[in-house]
């Protein structure tokens, strides 16, 4: 996990040397985003998920950034009936991205709707655990993902925005088998 953050830092500081020396102004945005979900059947049996994420755009032409993110994911699932002990299921996740994002008006626009395609480092832990017995834990391997997605910002001032996206993840699985990740986002950008 540290390499890759060195690998992330050395590969940001080369790309951003690059592009100062082919751009007169370099513009930097940075976004944080925060997704909450609950639903309810009853007091022991209910499924709660929340997703935090931040994000650095270095824009190397007016309309294409190169964005690095972080997304932190977490699921509780409660459930139980009649016959069986409440059983709890959560759910961590952590996502390490890096997209090229095209923004389809310019950063002038009041409305800045956007695509962006890249990959991700995703890491996965899910811990399983029933009333009067001890939890078990399953870590499946990491993987790198390819990752797409789709949304828009809403200009407020020269330097805020709203933004919201739709972000997936092709995750690969244990058996060789891939799945779709996605999740909502909803949150703030800044530009300086």
């Amino acid at each position: 996990m540290i390499g890759i953050f060195k690998i992330s830092k050395s590969i940001i500081l080369i790309v951003g040397l690059y592009l100062s020396s082919i751009s007169q102004a370099m513009f930097i945005e940075m976004g944080l985003s925060h997704s909450l979900k609950k639903t309810t059947f009853s007091a022991d049996n209910y499924i709660e998920s929340e997703t935090l994420s931040g994000s650095i755009s270095f824009y190397i032409w007016e309309q294409i950034a190169l964005e690095t993110s972080y997304t932190q994911g977490y699921a509780v699932r409660k459930e139980s009936d009649i016959i069986n002990p409440v059983r709890t299921i959560t759910q961590k996740t952590d996502i390490y991205g890096a997209d090229l994002v095209f923004g389809l008006l310019g950063r002038s626009s009041a409305f800045q709707p956007f695509i962006k395609g890249g990959a991700a480092y995703i890491t996965k832990k899910q811990s399983i655990g029933e009333e009067g017995t001890p939890a078990y834990t399953i870590t499946p391997k990491p993987g790198v993902a390819p990752s797409y997605g789709i949304g828009f910002k809403i200009k407020l001032t020269e330097t805020f925005s709203l933004s919201t996206s739709v972000d997936v993840w092709q995750t690969p699985l244990d058996d060789g088998t891939k799945t779709n990740d996605t999740a909502t986002r909803t949150g703030i950008t800044w530009m300086f």
